[in-house]
């Protein structure tokens, strides 16, 4: 019988025949994960690492994220890693740049540095410092205006003190 999936199908002699997948099997493996992370926390990106021999589709790597928490912890601080790797690249960029390839050196730079506040943001990222000038006045008022409620109003305000304890005319 068919799978409504794909994953078998009918000939038209009424045979099923099983699907072949295409690609690599995506199950998860531990050296290959320990290699992604080894080439991410040297600078490489997880596209060009994905793009390597034997290496997983990033949509493999990614599923791996959200299947196995120990691997997403070590990606995670290949992600940090990767970040200060990029941060001493900048200062080797701007130290090696050339008159000539200043604007080429500055677009690598600035999307370097944007890269890294976005990764790494408690460590890169820019500081946000709120300063309040203004006097702060702080009241407190022991009288109620009790005269725009009604009699029910009242009779409510009155059972609410009474279930909280707190006597009528103290109020």
């Amino acid at each position: 019988m068919p799978k409504k999936d794909g994953v078998n199908s009918t000939s038209k002699r009424g045979v099923v025949k099983e699907k072949k997948k295409v690609g690599r099997p995506s199950s998860f493996m531990q050296e290959v994960a320990d290699d992604i992370c080894t080439l991410l926390a040297n600078g490489e990106s997880l596209r060009k690492i994905c793009e390597r021999p034997g290496m997983p589709s990033s949509r493999t790597v990614h599923r791996w994220l959200q299947e196995n928490d120990e691997f997403c912890q070590q990606y995670a601080r290949a992600r940090e890693s990767q970040a200060d790797f990029l941060f001493d690249e900048i200062l080797d960029i701007a130290d090696c740049a050339t008159p000539e390839d200043v604007s080429v050196a500055k677009l690598r730079v600035d999307s370097r540095k944007w890269y890294i506040t976005k990764v790494a943001p408690k460590k890169y990222g820019d500081k946000q410092t709120v300063e309040h000038s203004g006097e702060v006045k702080i009241e407190q008022r022991t009288e109620l205006d009790l005269s725009g409620l009604n009699i029910d109003e009242l009779e409510q305000l009155e059972k609410l003190l009474e279930k909280g304890n707190i006597a009528p005319n103290s109020a």
